[in-house]
C-alpha cells in the first residue's frame, strides 16, 4: 500500500432554512482513507449554523462523531477509518439559506502501490 494525503470535500447549498447534508466516503474499491480531521466552512454566516458529523449515510445519534456550534469556519480532530462504500455524513442546522456549505476530511489516502 502507498499513502498519499487525504483531501476530500463535499458541498451543499443550505435550503430556506439554512439546513442541509453532504456525505463524503472513498468511491474508489482501492482506496481506504484514514481520516484525521474534518473542516466545515460557510460561505455566510449572518446566522450561525451548528455543525455535526456521523458515520454512515443517515445522521442518527447513535453514529455521531462530533460537532460544532460554529459551523461555518471549525474543525475537529477524529480518528476514523473509511473502506469502500463508508460515508461520513456532515449536517448544517440554522446557517443563511442559500450560503454554500463545505465539509473537508483531511488525514491520509492508502491506495495500492
Amino acid at each position: 500500500m502507498q499513502t498519499v494525503p487525504l483531501n476530500e470535500s463535499g458541498s451543499v447549498t443550505l435550503d430556506g432554512s439554512g439546513n442541509g447534508t453532504v456525505r463524503i466516503g472513498p468511491a474508489n474499491q482501492f482506496q481506504t482513507w484514514v481520516v484525521s480531521t474534518i473542516s466545515t466552512v460557510v460561505s455566510s454566516n449572518a446566522n450561525e449554523p451548528v455543525f455535526k458529523a456521523y458515520r454512515g449515510n443517515t445522521p442518527d445519534q447513535s453514529a455521531f462523531i462530533d460537532g460544532t456550534f460554529t459551523g461555518s469556519s471549525d474543525s475537529t480532530n477524529v480518528s476514523l477509518t473509511l473502506y469502500p462504500g463508508m460515508k461520513i455524513t456532515g449536517v448544517w442546522k440554522g446557517g443563511d439559506p442559500g450560503a454554500t456549505a463545505t465539509m473537508t476530511l483531511i488525514g491520509d489516502n492508502q491506495v495500492p502501490g
